[in-house]
């Protein structure tokens, strides 16, 4: 049974029966790119919403904080504790990170008793866990599909749980996987945009034949960027790893992110090179000879001018598109090292079992 009180066209209460009172939620699981659950506590085993989680890409967020029933900071007898072990045995083992992808990550909360279960799309609020058991009860909450007010949920409610949250691995273990995963991802996108910003892929006689295409090419400013930024992050990555003691990356190799951001800096003005502001330029200067009845050719003629002036920029910076590339080749392999590297430090948080 659902029962649903439309509250505003962004909002409904749900009163809920022998089914999910946050089905919506599940269903748009597989379109979001952030997913948040926060829960009492979840299922015994075999968790639809768990399961759900196993199936999406491997670029989407994940955070899950979780109580555990029945552990205590204090154990008067020897039947409390071993329950309180069971229970943590059975919540570590289910919100393990390594049975999701890896931008899965868990935290244990044991003042938490909130529920709150969302995508960036549409939020659940309300008496339902995360477990398939609380489908028998007599649940209600609340719907809510505006992005602005789950944004902020996201960014300040969350935020303010999760800072009193245990996180699953000891050494903010989690924290820097997602970074690095994140950063792994983004550049991998860049150096595919980056490169096929200069080169082309022509059949020939039925082999693919990619070539410098300096008639074509053409690199974004935005992109140039956020090559930048990327290299910024990553330094701010390496140098927190550093500071913390517990983690040793000295065996990983160093790129020269200040080098490497001055060669990008060579290509900012290609970047910001307009060929059709350039064209405009170029016909006013022939304004005093173009005219009515010849204006068509001058414009053509401003058009190649700055055309050619173009290409002309796009041969001279060949050798540092080169350079760039292989530049952003060793960053990636670096931080694909860093990433293996981080995760053989992952042990449990020792102060989540206190039996």
């Amino acid at each position: 049974m659902i029962n649903k009180i439309k509250v505003s066209d962004n909002a409904e209460l749900i009163f809920s029966k022998d089914e999910c009172g946050y089905n919506e939620v599940i269903n748009d699981l597989k379109n979001a790119n952030i997913i948040k659950i926060v829960t009492f506590n979840i299922s015994a085993e075999n968790s639809n919403l768990l399961n759900e989680i196993k199936k999406l890409k491997d670029t989407t967020q994940v955070e899950v904080i979780s109580n555990i029933p029945n552990r205590y900071a204090t154990y008067y007898s020897e039947a409390a504790r071993k329950r309180a072990k069971k229970n943590i045995e059975s919540y570590t083992e289910q919100l393990n990170p390594e049975k999701f992808s890896p931008m899965v990550s868990s935290y244990f909360n044991f003042t938490n008793h909130s529920k709150i279960i969302l995508t960036e799309n549409v939020a659940y609020i309300g008496s339902a866990n995360a477990s398939d058991e609380s489908n028998n009860n007599f649940e209600g909450g609340v719907i809510i599909k505006d992005r602005k007010i789950i944004s902020e949920i996201i960014n300040t409610t969350i935020p303010m749980i999760k800072e009193d949250s245990i996180e699953y691995y000891g050494n903010e273990i989690s924290r820097y996987i997602i970074l690095v995963l994140n950063l792994l991802t983004r550049v991998k996108r860049i150096k595919e945009q980056f490169h096929f910003s200069f080169y082309k892929v022509n059949d020939h006689r039925g082999a693919d034949i990619e070539y410098y295409d300096s008639y074509n090419a053409d690199v974004s400013p935005i992109l140039i960027e956020e090559i930048e930024g990327i290299m910024y992050e990553y330094e701010d990555i390496i140098n927190e790893l550093h500071k913390n003691g517990d983690i040793d990356i000295d065996d990983i190799k160093k790129n020269n992110i200040s080098h490497i951001i001055d060669i990008i800096s060579e290509l900012i003005d290609f970047s910001n090179y307009d060929v059709q502001v350039k064209s405009s330029e170029y016909l006013e200067e022939y304004s005093y000879i173009a005219y009515e009845e010849n204006l068509d050719e001058y414009a053509q003629l401003a058009f190649e001018r700055a055309n050619n002036e173009k290409i002309e920029l796009a041969d001279e910076v060949e050798n540092t598109v080169i350079e760039i590339e292989k530049e952003l080749d060793c960053v990636f392999e670096n931080i694909k090292n860093l990433y293996d590297c981080i995760i053989e430090y992952k042990e449990l948080n020792e102060k989540i079992d206190n039996t």
